[in-house]
């Protein structure tokens, strides 16, 4: 969808790859923000079926944090490269260089070198955590 979009309104190609990169970068954030959520607020869902069970209050509210902040944490580091470059070539500073294109790759690097520690942590939590998480997904107490 980024290339067509790319070709429908004649982007420079840097914006096109920076949009790949900043996509690649929102995917990283928001799995690791997905799989916190889902080790600390997991809730049952049936099989057969895609209804959940009534999860308690703490879980709603866990969710709805997560649903709320999510496009934050997801979304600003692949708006702030694009906004530097606005300024940038608003202001005069800057013109027809892949700003936007050379901080996504930044950022991108910054963000796989903290996935990776972060990975590392949430799976540490996961395996303390597994026989509360099998509890409440299964919906039986062992």
């Amino acid at each position: 969808m980024i290339a067509i979009t790319g070709f429908a309104f004649h982007l420079r190609p840097d914006h096109v790859t920076a949009a790949i990169v900043q996509l690649a970068t929102m995917y990283l954030l928001f799995m690791a923000v997905a799989n916190a959520c889902s080790i600390h607020a997991p809730f049952a869902i049936p099989s057969g079926t895609l209804k959940g069970t009534r999860p308690n209050m703490s879980v709603i509210l866990a969710q709805l944090g997560f649903a709320v902040a999510s496009p934050v944490v997801v979304g600003l580091p692949a708006v702030i490269p694009v906004v530097v470059e606005i300024v940038l070539v608003q202001t005069g500073v800057v013109t027809g260089m892949p700003v936007s294109l050379g901080l996504s790759v930044a950022i991108l690097a910054a963000t796989v070198w903290c996935y990776r520690r972060i990975l590392t942590w949430e799976g540490r939590l996961l395996a303390a955590r597994e026989q509360q998480i099998l509890e409440v997904v299964t919906g039986r107490k062992e």
